[in-house]
């Protein structure tokens, strides 16, 4: 069986260089199909070709462009959940690796900050919303209990003078959207404040 091969890209960013790796860019990647769009306008309004011969030209630069930015969103997507793999492969050391280093960054920026703390104060509102006279008192305890690590999660990712762990961002994300997690697992539901507790403690960096 042949040896995979890289490019070169790839060798330096899973070998070490995080400097050199370049994630794609899909709305940029796009944008070169669609350049010679005004061409094929200005062609037809000049009669050098029909309005039919325009509109094919047309609807083929767009199509071509609407491939590359899907290409370039699957391979994005793609390098997100290998650069998690590489981040869980070595969770006590930083990132050795330019994909590694990039992925790290992404999860512990403002961007994803916000994303995070925009959900964690959504299920806070709909924990306060289910706690009051229609539930038992040991669901009232335990909703509360979510409640104050809810908020302890929320401040924590507003605390932006405060470095965050990447694997610990990685843990937030698959509870908030895991399908197995205690939040939409019906089984799993008195686990929500252990594992809203767990995954609080895993954003402190190592």
């Amino acid at each position: 069986m042949a040896e995979p091969t890289f490019s070169s890209g790839w060798a330096r960013s899973l070998a070490g260089s995080p400097d050199e790796f370049r994630p794609p860019r899909p709305l940029r990647a796009s944008v070169l199909p669609l350049a010679p769009m005004p061409l094929a306008v200005a062609l037809w309004l000049w009669g050098v070709v029909p309005v039919l011969a325009a509109l094919v030209m047309l609807a083929a630069l767009s199509l071509a462009a609407l491939v590359r930015a899907c290409a370039g969103a699957y391979e994005l997507h793609r390098l997100r959940r290998l650069g998690d793999a590489l981040l869980r492969a070595s969770p006590s050391l930083p990132p050795a690796s330019g994909l590694a280093a990039w992925r790290s960054a992404k999860l512990t920026g403002a961007q994803s900050r916000r994303q995070l703390g925009g959900w964690v104060h959504q299920l806070k509102r709909e924990v306060r919303a289910c706690t009051g006279p229609g539930a038992s008192p040991q669901q009232n305890t335990a909703l509360e209990e979510s409640d104050a690590v809810l908020r302890r999660l929320e401040y924590r990712l507003n605390d932006a003078a405060r470095p965050l762990s990447p694997l610990g961002m990685l843990e937030l994300r698959a509870l908030v959207s895991g399908d197995l997690s205690p939040l939409y697992y019906p089984k799993r539901a008195d686990d929500l404040t252990a594992e809203l507790s767990r995954a609080l403690a895993a954003l402190e960096p190592a």
